[in-house]
């Protein structure tokens, strides 16, 4: 009898430390759905910020396309455009905003007309950058492209925190390409301007050729993720271009020696917000406390269990 007391009073112990360790995995369990949900609500957040972004640029280049259109349809000579184009420059920043505008051109008559009136274009290849070549493969469409390198970068017009530039374009004919270039401030604020759960938290939005929209680290922006370079380390290109293996979820890695979660989710024009959450952070502020009342609760039933067994021991 007192053996078997003994053996169910151990069986008892085990069932309560099993059930400790359980419910304490369900916290920590329920802590990562509600990291999850986080992440996806500041990722949705990002989403539709940028789209509302994306469809007010869109707005403003049809705008000054249909006023370029009207001047075209008049058969100008391309000193006459050029010079009607500049006299725009104004108003069209005022219009557009400060923040955003940073010009409006296209090619005329074999040159290239410029809303700016700085910088020599006389070897100006239109057809050798990214904003010609996007608005050739977008085959009449409009088209924006991702940020890339200025053509005035290090001619000192520009300083070196200035160099980057998103461009909405469209191919009006063979002769005819626009060109309205945007600041990326806003898009960069995206992300950069947005508080995350975690302080240290990195994260990214990136289109769906790899280039990074936006960031919390603000150089990494207009890198690509596929190509590693003096910023953008090739372990951290190897994490965000395997980051659909893990599409709307969390899982662990090692990025340039330090342990971090990652989400990610993708939707579905193939752009990407991926958050790399440091974690630590999330071990101090959701598992910590949990790891430690779990060792309380089950140090305080292997005590009663021993106390029990001591006042049996002395009943009998």
């Amino acid at each position: 009898m007192k053996h078997n007391k003994r053996k169910n009073g151990l069986i008892t112990l085990y069932i309560e430390i099993i059930l400790t360790i359980a419910i304490c995995c369900g916290m920590v369990f329920t802590s990562f759905i509600g990291l999850t949900a986080e992440s996806g609500n500041l990722s949705s957040e990002v989403f539709a910020d940028y789209q509302s972004l994306y469809a007010d640029y869109i707005r403003a280049f049809k705008v000054l396309r249909m006023e370029a259109v009207n001047k075209i349809q008049e058969d100008l000579t391309f000193d006459e455009m050029q010079e009607w184009i500049q006299s725009k420059e104004d108003e069209y920043r005022e219009a557009v905003g400060e923040d955003v505008y940073d010009g409006f051109a296209f090619t005329y008559k074999g040159g290239y007309v410029h809303s700016w009136n700085y910088g020599d274009y006389s070897d100006y290849d239109p057809a050798s950058r990214p904003w010609y070549q996007a608005a050739e493969k977008a085959d009449g469409e409009v088209a924006v492209v991702a940020p890339y390198v200025t053509f005035l970068s290090g001619t000192g017009y520009i300083d070196k925190y200035d160099i980057l530039r998103m461009s909405v374009v469209q191919q009006y004919n063979d002769e005819v390409s626009f060109d309205f270039d945007l600041n990326v401030g806003e898009i960069n604020a995206l992300i950069a301007g947005r508080k995350t759960v975690y302080d240290e938290t990195i994260a990214f939005l990136y289109d769906k050729d790899g280039y990074i929209l936006s960031s919390t680290n603000s150089e990494y922006y207009g890198h690509n993720i596929h190509t590693a370079d003096e910023q953008v380390s090739q372990k951290l290109c190897d994490t965000l271009q395997n980051q659909v293996l893990n599409n709307d979820g969390i899982i662990i890695r090692n990025v340039d020696g330090v342990i971090r979660l990652l989400y990610s989710i993708t939707d579905e024009e193939g752009k990407t917000v991926c958050l790399l959450i440091p974690f630590f952070e999330v071990f101090k502020r959701n598992i910590l406390f949990v790891l430690l009342l779990a060792l309380v609760l089950i140090g305080i039933e292997i005590l009663f269990y021993y106390k029990n067994k001591s006042n049996c021991s002395e009943l009998h």
